[in-house]
């Protein structure tokens, strides 16, 4: 299963919908449709849809059967802004 593929079945588990995660990372519906089939999806847009959906961006990246149900997701990782992608300019 490749990394797009990951994020698109991450997403559907997490009863999002593309056109909610985009909204929500500020990104064009059509453009993140765009980038997971044609799979150009920029780490930086990982990582805001992993905190988005508040899991660890890791589970995009690792093959899923060795990850917990998608209800249990949230809980790999204590803080959920911990993989929000920050300005350069905040500290």
């Amino acid at each position: 299963m490749t990394v797009f593929e990951r994020v698109k079945k991450v997403i559907k588990e997490k009863k999002r919908t593309i056109k909610e995660v985009s909204q929500n990372i500020s990104m064009a519906e059509k453009g993140l449709h765009n980038a997971l089939n044609n799979e150009t999806l920029k780490v930086k847009v990982l990582l805001e849809i992993a905190g988005y959906l508040k899991v660890s961006p890791n589970i995009f990246f690792t093959d899923s059967s060795n990850y917990p149900e998608s209800d249990k997701l949230a809980t790999l990782y204590e803080d959920e802004n911990s993989y929000q992608v920050k300005n350069s300019s905040q500290k």
